[in-house]
């Protein structure tokens, strides 16, 4: 018993000298000062800042309030991060969010050049791509494609997966061609794919980018691979103030954060000519949704499934982060904003023209919601 009281009292002592030991380091000036940093660039770089405002009814001056007062009583850099990244998750929207700056690389020791380093270090790697809809469980289900994109056919239903827009979750692709064929192997696969399904004499095309969290502008070629149509959308609107809108935060008015943006327009290619279908659900997100809105507002597919995520637009150009070195994070934030034509920002995410379980139900149950979705295409 004496020993585990001893134990306990040299515990006590240790979390009481850490405790002292942060609060001691902890300089919330500091902190306030970086603070004050991110709210300039956040309000004149973050492209959703006006939505969040006028839409989402967040209080800017309440909140820029709150979070100042809990960097000033924080007693530790914990705590201030905790403070920062409350007001971080306020505004809801994944393309914003704070990450740990990491250190430089020793001198000597980075990576020599792009083009001779390898896949594994230039970040690629294998990643799930199996379908989560029961296609495969489908009356005379018959497979086509390769491993990076799942296809096939059931009756006059073709079908094929793109489960990510990222480049670098095709590891193989990379192994096979080097870092900077994988887009043009990928398309070239997506289209050999396409022509296989062809060949079946399918009536509609489901492409199936469920779960697709997004990626790179490589979704716009796989776009163009499934209409002839000339497609059109509402081009993104970047964030261009003509002034200084830092004094938002006391809620004063000041100018629009985004410029005024053209209609977008981009010519299919037309591998697939025929009735397209997307299906969709709450995990399809930021360039999927962009392929969604390309589509749906050209009525060149028929939306199906769940409502997407709400990502919308990213980082054009590297987007625009709030490097905060002193404090040790980095905020990234979105320097474009997209929109639907009826003028609904994509971070609300996008609704199906019809609505369809993608995991909930037994496959004999979602595959006839499937079929009732498809009809009249």
């Amino acid at each position: 018993m004496r020993r585990a009281g001893i134990a306990c009292l040299a515990l006590a002592v240790v979390l009481a000298l850490t405790i002292v030991i942060a609060w001691a380091r902890y300089q919330p000036a500091v902190w306030l000062e970086e603070y004050a940093v991110l709210r300039s660039q956040m309000a004149n770089h973050y492209a959703n800042l006006d939505w969040m405002v006028q839409h989402r009814k967040v209080d800017l001056p309440r909140l820029a309030r709150e979070t100042e007062a809990g960097l000033s009583s924080a007693f530790s850099s914990w705590q201030a991060g905790r403070a920062l990244q409350r007001f971080i998750t306020t505004f809801n929207d994944p393309h914003l969010k704070m990450v740990k700056l990491s250190d430089p690389p020793a001198a000597g020791g980075g990576q020599a050049s792009s083009e001779k380093t390898g896949c594994a270090e230039r970040g690629f790697h294998v990643r799930d791509r199996s379908f989560r809809f029961p296609f495969e469980q489908a009356d005379g289900w018959k497979k086509a494609g390769g491993a990076w994109f799942p296809a096939g056919s059931f009756g006059d239903v073709a079908v094929l997966r793109v489960a990510h827009f990222g480049e670098d979750g095709y590891r193989e692709a990379c192994d096979e061609v080097g870092v900077a064929g994988v887009r043009e192997r990928l398309t070239q696969e997506i289209r050999s794919t396409i022509n296989e399904l062809r060949t079946r004499q399918a009536r509609v095309l489901v492409v199936d980018i469920s779960g697709n969290g997004g990626g790179t502008e490589w979704v716009t070629h796989v776009t163009r691979l499934l209409t002839s149509k000339e497609l059109k959308r509402p081009g993104a609107r970047m964030a261009e103030p003509a002034c200084d809108r830092t004094a938002i935060w006391e809620g004063a008015a000041v100018c629009p954060g985004l410029a005024e943006a053209e209609e977008s327009t981009m010519q299919g290619e037309g591998a697939w000519d025929a009735a397209l279908a997307l299906l969709v659900d709450r995990r399809t997100a930021s360039a999927s949704e962009d392929m969604v809105v390309w589509l749906r507002e050209s009525r060149a597919a028929r939306i199906i499934g769940q409502p997407t995520y709400g990502a919308g637009c990213g980082y054009v150009r590297g987007g625009a982060p709030a490097r905060l070195e002193k404090i040790g994070w980095e905020v990234k934030m979105p320097n474009c904003a997209r929109f639907t034509s009826d003028g609904i920002n994509e971070i609300e995410g996008i609704r199906p023209d019809v609505e369809l379980s993608i995991t909930e139900g037994s496959a004999s149950e979602r595959l006839a919601g499937l079929m009732k979705a498809l009809e009249g295409i």
